[in-house]
């Protein structure tokens, strides 16, 4: 049953129920000999005189109110208020009830995912991290060896005896297959991280990125880039190209375009990315869906790093995502 409070004016207490004298611990008799102040923490008395000045000028109240216990503890109430005219006296008559129990669950949950979100990140460190090691070894193991392979190949080509042009013919094809396979493993290796990410910088990967992307999908897409974030430190650089590419993927897949533009720049405290396209735009419908076009995986990377993402588009007008990292993000992750 909730507790009922009745108030005067100056926020004495002056009727209660036995549900509000044994939620905070106190008999009827002690409470009437107090004021509301005396029961109230310091963050809830800060606000309790304009929340009864309300009351007592009609208005109908819920609110959340942090109560002390006669133990000592601090009792959470979720309360509706409104006036009651008693002889012609104008009363603030209060109903409470305990949320000691949802708090809790609250901060469960909020713990839940301040775990899941460490365990999030932990993972996509520990991904970008493989990816960057496979992407190295790729580079530097598999394609020097298959590179030493065509050159001993081409030697061998021209060591064959004459007479014999279907073993040339193989030679030859062995050759092409040779170039395609280390094509392949270069793109493989570019794919999973470009070592140019972490050999020359944000800038570079973002320019080798637009480049080959327009190159392949016919889009034509610029790339400016203010010269202050030029250079981002880690995780953030990393966030930041793997949010173009993702952005990018979908301008090919589902707008229908034909220009892009990535810019990236610093707003504050903050680097800022955003890319647009002249496509067909995101549905109104479509943008509060998180998984649309698959923007869930941006949000996932942004949100882990403190940051926001904005989709914006028009049906025929074209689309754009923004996304703004802190600057700190990179002072935090140096810290842990």
């Amino acid at each position: 049953m909730d507790g009922i409070l009745l108030l005067d004016a100056e926020g004495n207490i002056v009727d209660v129920n036995s549900s509000f004298a044994r939620m905070h611990g106190y008999t009827i008799d002690a409470l009437l000999r107090m004021n509301l102040r005396e029961l109230d923490t310091p963050e809830t008395l800060a606000l309790a005189p304009e929340k009864i000045r309300q009351v007592l000028a009609g208005e109908t109240l819920g609110f959340e109110v942090e109560h002390y216990h006669q133990d000592g503890h601090i009792l959470p109430l979720d309360v509706a208020a409104s006036a009651m005219d008693i002889g012609g006296e104008m009363y603030v008559l209060a109903f409470h009830r305990d949320i000691t129990e949802r708090r809790r669950a609250e901060q469960e949950l909020k713990r839940s995912q301040q775990q899941l979100r460490g365990l999030s990140k932990a993972a996509n460190e520990a991904l970008e991290a493989e990816r960057r090691r496979t992407a190295r070894e790729l580079h530097d193991e598999l394609g020097q060896s298959l590179t030493a392979l065509k050159m001993d190949l081409e030697s061998l080509r021209h060591d064959l005896p004459p007479g014999q042009p279907e073993l040339g013919e193989r030679a030859l094809a062995m050759h092409a297959l040779l170039d395609g396979t280390i094509a392949a493993t270069r793109r493989i290796a570019a794919d999973l991280r470009p070592l140019m990410l972490d050999d020359l910088g944000l800038a570079a990967a973002l320019d080798w990125l637009t480049h080959n992307y327009s190159k392949h999908t016919g889009i034509a897409t610029d790339l400016v880039i203010d010269d202050s974030v030029a250079q981002v430190p880690e995780p953030i650089a990393s966030a930041l190209y793997r949010i173009t590419q993702e952005s990018l993927t979908n301008v090919a897949k589902y707008a229908q375009a034909t220009t892009a533009e990535v810019r990236l720049e610093r707003d504050g405290d903050w680097v800022q990315l955003a890319v647009r396209d002249n496509g067909r735009g995101i549905e109104a419908a479509d943008q509060d869906k998180r998984g649309t076009f698959g923007l869930l995986g941006i949000r996932e990377r942004v949100s882990l790093l403190g940051g926001e993402v904005s989709i914006a588009g028009e049906p025929g007008r074209g689309s754009e995502v923004r996304a703004r990292i802190p600057l700190a993000a990179a002072d935090a992750e140096a810290v842990a």
